[in-house]
């Protein structure tokens, strides 16, 4: 018994075993590894494969000498990987009981499908790492692990995808937008065969290089080995666990090809939207073109998805659209082409003066990365990203700008904030300096080289410049666009997010009390925004309206100065019309009127204190389908409400799929027409006019509220849209023309 003990509790051991205690220790004043979760066991499956290699390779060497192998090895090695691997379980559950917990279950199910199998896999390749050369065999074995390690890199590199499968570390998700994550079927099967395989290749060098000193066969075993992993990274994308552009294409298995894009999408997407789409691209691939001042003679390629769902599973990225400048590949979905489009377009434009193996920006710096595509695309919400990162600085949410251009600081706050400070910075430079010096800093980051001035000097006068934009201390609005966490200030981000996500699953299949516990539950540890409105909208359905009022009347005042705080006052209202306290909803949608923090908010409490005036109108409405609220507008409209009713009556439009005649035969009149004045309706029924190909009334619209508008920043984004128009008008036939859609 002491001699074993001896052996587990070596010199070297005990230093092993100090090094994981100490760095899980370390684990536990981080962001995400400091819960019980997968950031904590993607950490250790890295840390004990690594270790347990050495480990595996100083037991080899012992037994090899002794020209012995029996079963006290196995028990040895069996007895040290309890400890490995119970020292991180011990130290995250203790912090847990003794702090805070977000999911016991989500816990051990993450430790055991990703940080049990290091263990064994991570001895393994010491095994192997021996049997090729006992003189070299820690160097040997350093080269196999961060050859194994590096896969990624490739995958990301020469794939579409963003999420991988590796036996080092199990599972990495993709971007960090998509909080959601849980133990799969498809992470299960991986980490299966993962185990299966490598233990039966310990198993067969142990019996062929220990037992019977068979090398022929040992070497055989090895070649096995490889070429079982080569036909594993082979077959991957067809079960699931790689994306190769292949494997993308027999989803998203038609394609249009335009003279500057090839475009790839699934069937789901309707002609139409794909003749619109289409245009976009050309579009905003002329305008980028002119702006950055280059030519882009390859053709890009861009993958539509349907949906963001479809996005996440076959790409790996749900609620973020991506670019990738060194394959020419942009990765959107199709409600994308008025919102990132342009953006992602612009990423594969700086390609063409960007630097490294990406062909991105000077040290992979992500602010300038992202600000030369937000200044490509300068609007966010339908507002200036000037106007916004002026309301963010006159408001309190301040970014040091020099900061911001010290690597991974641009993700340390909200990603709005990251991104329009990034984009009106950029933009600032250009504006003033010109596009080639910019493009310059781009491929050198060296701000004095380029600009002949300190960054600090520079960052003071665009301080400046944001302090003399006429924008309002409007806090309200502030709050709504900038009152965000990010990922690492979140309360069990991942937990919340898949639980929500399981709420949302019960709700749709009509499991109303099940989604209400989930939603519970999640409220029980932390104020999630989705988690209260989900629990109000459950209680609706379980007739018992006043459950969810109440919840949303106690949690609110947590919400105050947050993005979610007049959202949820909006609800609260909604609830109160509901439940016949008509005096307390019109208090509410009348405060968000004032406040006006979101245009849209604000048109939804316009038309609601609207639909007061009528008897019952507003409960009808919020009970209704999509198509019961449009058709109860269509009785409700006239001159003098076209203007709050008519937003959301292309809203619902577009929801029911309604035919674009029918909508102008009904909500649009002459006397309508002649009366709209306001200039967030009159852009909003531009776009939609040009989205149905309906060029004449686009322009009229926008003409419209050009004529309508005195401010600088709403001409700017009219004058966008009013070029986009006149763009499309003029280059239809020419485009749509020669459209052929292609089944690969």
């Amino acid at each position: 018994m002491r001699n074993d003990l001896k052996k587990i509790f070596s010199r070297k051991l005990i230093t092993l075993f100090s090094i994981v205690l100490i760095i899980n220790f370390i684990l536990l004043f981080f962001p995400l590894t400091n819960v019980f979760g997968f950031e904590f066991s993607f950490v250790n499956a890295i840390l004990i494969t690594f270790l347990s290699g050495f480990i595996s390779i100083s037991y080899f060497k012992k037994f090899s000498a002794n020209s012995e192998i029996n079963k006290e090895l196995f028990q040895t090695l069996a007895q040290i990987g309890v400890i490995l691997l119970t020292i991180p379980l011990v130290i995250s559950l203790t912090h847990s009981l003794l702090g805070f917990s977000c999911s016991f279950k989500d816990g051990v199910l993450f430790y055991l499908v990703l940080t049990i199998p290091s263990y064994i896999i991570g001895l393994t390749l010491g095994l192997i790492a021996f049997s090729i050369s006992r003189k070299f065999s820690v160097l040997v074995y350093l080269i196999l692990f961060f050859l194994i390690l590096s896969i990624p890199f490739f995958e990301f590199y020469l794939n579409p995808q963003i999420y991988f499968f590796n036996p080092i570390f199990g599972f990495f998700p993709g971007t960090i937008y998509d909080e959601g994550l849980s133990v799969s079927l498809i992470l299960i099967l991986y980490r299966f065969i993962n185990v299966i395989f490598f233990f039966t290749v310990f198993l067969l060098l142990i019996k062929f290089f220990f037992r019977n000193k068979d090398n022929q066969k040992k070497n055989i075993v090895i070649a096995f080995a490889l070429i079982s992993a080569l036909i594993f990274i082979f077959i991957s994308p067809s079960i699931s666990f790689s994306t190769t552009k292949n494997s993308l294409v027999k989803y998203l298995n038609k394609k249009v090809i335009t003279e500057h894009f090839v475009i790839h999408y699934p069937n789901d997407i309707e002609e139409d939207e794909i003749k619109i789409i289409t245009l976009h691209h050309e579009y905003y691939f002329s305008r980028l073109s002119k702006f950055f001042n280059v030519e882009v003679n390859k053709k890009i390629e861009s993958f539509i998805f349907n949906s963001n769902n479809e996005k996440g599973r076959l790409f790996g990225s749900a609620n973020a659209d991506v670019a990738k400048p060194w394959l020419h590949q942009i990765y959107t979905t199709k409600d994308s082409y008025n919102k990132t489009l342009e953006h992602e377009i612009a990423h594969i434009f700086s390609a063409s003066f960007g630097g490294g193996i990406f062909k991105v920006a000077d040290g992979l710096n992500p602010t300038l990365i992202e600000g030369a595509a937000v200044a490509g695309s300068p609007y966010y919400d339908g507002y200036s990203i000037d106007y916004m990162a002026s309301l963010a600085w006159k408001n309190g949410y301040r970014i040091n700008i020099n900061n911001l251009f010290n690597g991974v600081s641009f993700f340390g706050q909200t990603s709005s904030l990251s991104y329009i400070y990034a984009g009106s910075f950029s933009k600032y430079l250009i504006d003033n300096y010109g596009i080639s010096k910019f493009k310059l800093f781009y491929s050198d980051i060296d701000f004095t080289k380029i600009y002949h001035s300190a960054l600090k000097d520079m960052t003071n006068k665009y301080h400046n410049y944001l302090a003399n934009i006429d924008v309002k201390e409007d806090s309200s609005k502030a709050n709504y666009y900038f009152g965000r966490k990010t990922i690492f200030q979140k309360v069990c981000p991942r937990y919340v997010s898949d639980r929500l996500k399981d709420a949302v699953t019960e709700f749709t299949h009509h499991n109303y009390k099940n989604s209400s516990k989930i939603y519970s539950e999640i409220l029980s540890k932390t104020n999630n925004y989705y988690a209260l409105i989900g629990y109000a909208e459950v209680s609706k359905k379980l007739n018992n309206t006043l459950k969810g009022l109440y919840k949303i009347e106690n949690k609110l005042r947590d919400f105050i100065n947050t993005s979610y705080y007049y959202n949820l006052q909006f609800k609260l209202a909604d609830l109160y019309s509901l439940s016949k306290k008509t005096l307390q909803a019109k208090s509410l949608y009348k405060e968000i009127v004032k406040e006006k923090p979101n245009i849209w908010l604000q048109h939804l409490s316009s038309l609601r204190l609207i639909l007061l005036n009528f008897s019952e109108q507003l409960n009808l409405y919020l009970n209704g389908t999509p198509t019961d609220k449009l058709v109860l507008l269509l009785e409700l409209i006239n001159k003098n409400n076209a203007d709050v009713i008519l937003p959301v009556a292309v809203r619902l439009s577009k929801i029911i799929n309604l035919e674009y005649s029918l909508f102008i035969k009904n909500f649009i009149s002459d006397e309508i027409v002649v009366n709209l004045k306001d200039i967030y309706t009159l852009n909003v029924l531009s776009m939609y006019m040009l989205d149905n190909f309906d060029f004449i009334n686009a322009k009229i619209m926008i003409e419209k509220a050009a004529r309508k508008s005195n401010d600088q920043f709403n001409n700017e984004i009219i004058n966008y849209n009013n070029n986009k128009i006149n763009w499309m008008s003029d280059h239809y036939s020419s485009i749509i023309s020669k459209l052929k859609i292609y089944n690969d």
